[in-house]
């Protein structure tokens, strides 16, 4: 069903591993994939074969003698959808539509453009799935479109299936998918993306951490048009400069704005779209040496730019801005998405942050420790029998150094042990308070956890949180009436409730 021709050649490794799978272990292979700058990788059956096709076609098949693979990977660079929707057509296949859909692969959310094709000699549909990465496409085989089983049997497309579901990018690029104004590009995640929202628009930003300089900008200005924006983004010593037309990855009714700074004679240029009742404006490449930004961002704002693409996609969806399991419906997402873009707090190797896990002693000294902004540590090491060189000695040493810790009888700080409620609330607060809690002689402002007493050693750091709306209340158990609660001081606590609190401290 796939031709042969305008396709670069993958580079091919192969890794083993063991897949647990069905109570049964199965050996698969991992296939890495190269596309202009994007890696991707597949895993397959030990018992399929990586193929290519020619000299053109990529893929996985059962038998070495197979004409065609059953699971195919073609790219595409520099190329617009419509083009590649072309590319697939003959006088067997006919385009039928497009529908969109949102995948949360292992390590990150994607759209999929199904291209829904009909074989003519069967007369029956079936989908290729497009996915889209700065200037590159990818199309690839997807699962029995429907329940008709066309075109694999039941056996085949549960194996097609899960090479599929397999897919991931491993470039250091992601994905940010905007399903409220249904558009998604791609950017690479070395670079800080933060959101803010005016009365006039929304705007998220990207950021290199080593300059601190934003060097990217994607707004939308709600119920503007195009012309109403204009006047919103040139600021009052510019002019007009051009105005010409520009497709961006294949996004039509595109306009390229250049603005000339009146003082300096500077040109600074914007990508301006219609979309809907609202108009998005993306900052362009920069329109002269080394301006606006350094040269050094500009491969990577075409990447971005190229990467747009809009999408139809129904129902209910919530992204994420870092962590794939810290979405924008979390209770704690603007917490925990502070503090990572302040490298305060990180996250896992699959790119979670674990919001639910209970924290270790070692993790809850290193969070607050970082959260000081401290510089280099690294003297700092061997401060406890089992405190050495780990990964956590420099904050643990640190804070030991400053009192702000101690370790248990036998002298040892077990960095592995959880901690509950209680006594993290003392270990944040003689970290990042200076004031000894004995210098406080606080009353409750209202009288709302029952299971909190006065009696009990952790009441005065209770009482210093409570009364500055400093806790995370998520967790709680509601009590008899509305405003009671159990705090469940000795329970352990959380990842997220520690990020909460220690974000609310920045702001108090």
């Amino acid at each position: 069903m796939l031709r042969k021709n305008n396709i670069k050649l993958f580079c091919l490794s192969l890794s083993l591993f063991f897949l647990f799978q069905n109570g049964a272990f199965a050996l698969e292979y991992v296939y890495n994939g190269v596309a202009g700058t994007h890696l991707f990788s597949y895993s397959f059956p030990s018992n399929w074969f990586a193929r290519t096709f020619g000299e053109k076609r990529q893929g996985f098949s059962p038998n070495l003698t197979d004409e065609k693979a059953k699971f195919e990977v073609l790219e595409f660079e520099g190329q617009s959808l419509k083009q590649v929707k072309n590319y697939f057509e003959d006088e067997d296949l006919e385009f039928v539509k497009f529908e969109d859909e949102i995948i949360s692969f292992k390590n990150e959310d994607l759209i999929a453009k199904k291209a829904i094709y009909k074989d003519k000699t069967s007369n029956k549909n079936f989908a290729l799935s497009f996915f889209k990465r700065g200037n590159l496409i990818l199309a690839t085989t997807t699962p029995n479109y429907s329940s008709e089983l066309f075109p694999f049997d039941k056996a085949t497309n549960e194996i097609v299936k899960n090479i599929y579901n397999s897919f991931s990018f491993n470039d250091g690029y992601r994905s940010y998918i905007d399903f409220e104004n249904k558009f998604s590009l791609s950017f690479p995640e070395k670079f800080l993306l933060e959101k803010t929202s005016t009365s006039e628009s929304t705007v998220s930003t990207l950021k290199d951490p080593s300059s601190k300089k934003v060097f990217f900008k994607f707004s939308i200005f709600k119920g503007k048009t195009v012309e109403e924006a204009i006047k919103l983004v040139k600021t009052i010593n510019e002019k007009q400069d051009s105005r010409t037309e520009s497709e961006i990855g294949g996004v039509e009714n595109s306009e390229k704005i250049v603005f000339i700074n009146l003082g300096n004679a500077k040109k600074t240029s914007y990508i301006f779209i219609p979309h809907g009742e609202d108009t998005l404006v993306y900052t362009d490449e920069n329109t002269e040496d080394g301006f606006p930004s350094s040269n050094y961002h500009n491969e990577y704002i075409k990447e971005i730019l190229a990467s747009l693409e809009f999408f139809d996609v129904k129902g209910d969806y919530f992204p994420f801005l870092i962590f794939r399991d810290v979405r924008d419906n979390h209770p704690n997402a603007n917490a925990i998405n502070y503090l990572a873009n302040a490298k305060v707090v990180q996250g896992y190797g699959d790119k979670t942050f674990g919001p639910q896990k209970e924290i270790t002693r070692a993790e809850l000294t290193k969070m607050l420790v970082q959260s000081l902004n401290p510089g280099d540590l690294s003297e700092y090491k061997n401060c406890f029998p089992d405190v050495k060189e780990d990964w956590y000695a420099p904050y643990v040493c640190f804070a030991k150094e400053n009192n702000w810790i101690t370790g248990y009888k036998d002298g040892k700080f077990k960095p592995s042990n959880t901690i509950n409620r209680a006594e993290a609330l003392k270990i944040i607060y003689e970290v990042l308070i200076d004031e000894k809690i004995e210098d406080f002689s606080e009353t409750l402002k209202k009288d709302l956890a029952t299971d909190i007493s006065e009696s009990s050693w952790y009441f005065d750091y209770y009482t210093y949180f409570e009364n500055r709306d400093l806790l995370d209340l998520n967790h709680i158990v509601k009590g008899a009436s509305e405003d009671t609660y159990k705090y469940l001081p000795e329970g352990f606590i959380k990842r997220q409730e520690v990020a909460e609190t220690i974000y609310r401290m920045k702001l108090f």
